[in-house]
């Protein structure tokens, strides 16, 4: 009979023992975990905690450490304890014993050590940004998450091996840890998609809300939905397949978490799944559709190849590569002419892709351009942090780009503009060392000697699903930016740096090579011929996609008659555009006039009705704002809206009225030319706009053109003065 003493102590012992297995087996520190989980909520509601619509206390905090990063005075300390964080890290997670590319590891010290002589060399300037400080902070952070889930007993601290092997009780609490990281930033995911505060600034595609979430940019809010699209994709996976797991002292193939357990994760895990493709899809951003695909791509390649069945499956998709490519082209260009001209909001936003008249492209093309030339001009040192902008607004900038903003949307071409294109090597190279490592399937080979062994299991790794999601973030710092953001910076690094940390839980580095499991079917010959099928088939369709392109591309360039007037009514115009066309394909002033010409003051006329704030009846639209006839007596140049509205539409488009619109069109047009009382003969649009000095009869017809281009009713009066029409009377340009 056991005394009440020696009962409560075994009861003390019993729980004490469930205490620690379960810690062991979760790979969960408590205190560790809540700072890392709060400073990873906190990065990524950062934008959040600044706004007004936080609580007082939070937004005082977040200002205050604003503030003091800031702050010239303060902002080199806070500088020197991240390199030292970083340091410290670095050299721990080397001690742990946990094999990294020493090539890695010095592009890492190259980039820190680049940006920091930078930073240094030109201070006041520098400190006006954070950019440098949240690259540092995003690095740190990472390696801190990193080490988390590399500190175990199981580790040793100087492996008597080239390659470290694991024991399998360090597999279980890398995996676990892994796997709790990446459950909770889903969590934290799915848990803010339909979270949409009021941020200030509101963006809208064609009268629709974008959704930007707890952010102040629907790009932003994208990429971290697809983040949780691909996470979620992936952890579903793992859980409905079963991944490998450690259980008392053999090693085995089990599911990741008991049977309750699991199915209890599965319908988590899909309406993280499709919270965030919701969220995805309403953010309109094409940037985040694209890394999201290519993630989800890079996921299913992954997971054919870890399946044995599937290895055939992978050898025959590598030996028709060329000729799915070709399909698949083939079938994407074919979509794009039967519907560009859909009303259906998502597919009209992808092909937009493909829309000369789409500003967004063209501004983020323009500025590619404009960084170009100024990292040709600073290659080696930049010119400095936080100077790429006012640089650029200063001498790169393209008169059609109305905002130099759009210069930073390009992270690559940031931080080569900021610290020299040696930072920027070294950030791709220290990606590309640490990513190379980290691509495998869920793979344990048995060392020599180990009282764990079991036979080889394989399954989708955590490596692959964090390599999946950095893809993913890499695609949208090219078009939309991110690597300097706060909200992003800490999901990239700790994910770059999960990769690596997972792969070593599921590779056996130490394993020889024949013992490596190797895809089915790579090397063979059976089961990967080409198919003859597939080959006629994306013959045809090359020919379809080519015929078709070859039609719409060249029916404009053909002069306008009956027949082009029809084809190009029935095949080149939107439907909502077909009385317009009608309305002014009817002119006779069209005789030896190119298609081309004719449907470009449909399509820009109509695209922008659309786009500005204000409405005008269909009989002042045609007959003032369509119409590309300014003044029959003057000229019958048509040859003028394009390059008119390019110029001045970025500038107006948040104008609300035609009146102001009017007003700021004509302000800017006096900025440009300068009126001179000389005759210049037959007024000529080109010598007008591309001139420094115009006649009061050109200015005149000018400010029509200019008006017509950007939507604002206007015409030449009977006394040759141009004006305006404000919705009620019409007005001379001269009392904006």
């Amino acid at each position: 009979m056991i005394s009440g003493s020696g009962a409560k102590l075994s009861g003390f012992a019993f729980r004490a023992r469930l205490r620690r297995s379960i810690r062991r087996i979760a790979g969960i520190r408590t205190g560790t975990t809540v700072f890392l989980g709060s400073v990873l909520g906190a990065g990524l509601l950062s934008e959040w905690l600044c706004s007004f619509h936080a609580p007082e206390w939070l937004r005082f905090l977040t200002r205050e450490m604003q503030a003091a990063c800031r702050d010239p005075g303060t902002q080199w300390m806070v500088v020197a304890c991240l390199v030292v964080y970083l340091v410290t890290f670095q050299v721990l997670s080397t001690r742990v014993g946990i094999p990294e590319s020493k090539a890695a590891r010095w592009f890492l010290f190259g980039l820190v050590g680049i940006a920091l002589l930078r930073y240094a060399f030109a201070y006041d300037s520098a400190a006006g940004s954070l950019q440098f400080t949240v690259l540092l902070a995003g690095m740190v952070f990472g390696k801190a998450v990193a080490f988390f889930c590399l500190k175990s007993k199981a580790l040793s601290s100087k492996p008597e091996v080239r390659h470290l092997t694991l024991p399998a009780s360090a597999v279980e609490a890398v995996s676990a840890r892994s796997s709790s990281a990446l459950f909770f930033l889903l969590l934290l995911l799915a848990t803010a998609a339909l979270w949409q505060p009021e941020m200030g600034t509101e963006f809208k595609y064609r009268g629709i809300k974008r959704w930007s979430g707890a952010w102040s940019n629907p790009n932003t809010y994208g990429l971290l939905m697809g983040t949780g699209v691909v996470l979620a994709v992936g952890l579903l996976w793992q859980v409905s397949r079963g991944a490998f797991q450690v259980s008392g002292e053999t090693c085995q193939e089990e599911n990741v978490a008991s049977r309750s357990t699991r199915y209890l994760a599965l319908p988590l895990l899909v309406a993280a799944g499709s919270l965030c493709s919701f969220g995805l899809l309403k953010s309109y951003s094409r940037g985040a559709w694209l890394g999201t695909a290519v993630g989800l791509g890079f996921l299913a390649y992954q997971v054919l190849s870890c399946q044995v069945a599937g290895g055939r499956c992978v050898a025959w998709l590598h030996r028709n590569r060329i000729g799915l490519a070709t399909l698949v082209l083939s079938l994407a260009v074919i979509s794009f002419w039967w519907f560009r001209h859909t009303e259906l909001p998502v597919a009209r936003r992808v092909f937009s892709v493909a829309n000369v008249n789409d500003f967004s492209w063209r501004n983020r093309v323009t500025a590619w351009s404009g960084s170009l030339a100024m990292l040709r001009d600073h290659p080696w040192i930049g010119v400095g942090w936080g100077q790429v902008e006012k640089t650029f607004a200063d001498s790169y900038r393209d008169e059609r780009l109305a905002e130099a903003m759009a210069v930073q949307l390009n992270d690559y071409f940031t931080l080569a503009n900021s610290a020299g294109l040696p930072a920027l090597v070294c950030f791709l190279a220290y990606v590309g060392f640490t990513l190379t490592r980290s691509v495998a399937c869920g793979v344990r080979s048995p060392a020599v000697g180990d009282k764990f062994a079991s036979r080889v299991t394989r399954h989708l790794a955590h490596s692959t699903v964090c390599f999946a999601v950095v893809i993913l973030l890499l695609i949208g710092f090219w078009f939309d930016g991110g690597l300097f953001k706060l909200a992003l910076a800490v999901v990239f690094w700790p994910l770059l740096e999960l990769a690596r940390v997972s792969s070593v839980a599921t590779v056996d580095l130490g394993a020889p090579a024949s013992r490596r499991p190797v895809a089915a079917g790579w090397g063979r010959a059976g089961g990967t011929r080409a198919l003859p099928t597939l080959s006629w088939s994306a013959a045809v369709l090359f020919a379809s996609a080519l015929g078709l392109s070859a039609f719409h591309v060249l029916l404009p360039c053909l002069t306008i008659t009956n027949r082009t007037l029809s084809l190009a009514r029935r095949y080149s115009v939107t439907p909502s555009a077909i009385g317009d066309f009608d309305s002014i394909g009817a002119l006779p002033v069209w005789q030896g006039q190119q298609v081309r010409t004719l449907l470009e003051h449909v399509e820009l006329s109509h695209y922008n009705r659309d786009l500005v704030n204000w409405q005008v009846s269909d009989e002042m639209y045609r007959e003032f704002v369509l119409n590309p006839v300014i003044d029959p007596a003057l000229t019958n140049e048509l040859h003028w809206r394009r390059n008119l509205w390019e110029y001045f539409y970025p500038r107006i488009r948040k104008e609300p009225t035609t009146a102001s619109a009017a007003g700021s069109v004509i302000r800017q047009l006096r900025e440009r030319v300068r009126v001179s009382t000389a005759t210049t003969g037959e007024p000529d649009f080109s010598r007008a706009w591309y001139g420094k000095e115009v006649s009061k009869q050109e200015f005149q017809l000018l400010c029509v053109a200019a008006l017509r281009s950007v939507g604002v009713p206007a015409r030449v009066n009977p006394v040759g003065e141009s004006e305006f029409h404000d919705g009620t009377s019409w007005k001379p340009v001269s009392s904006p």
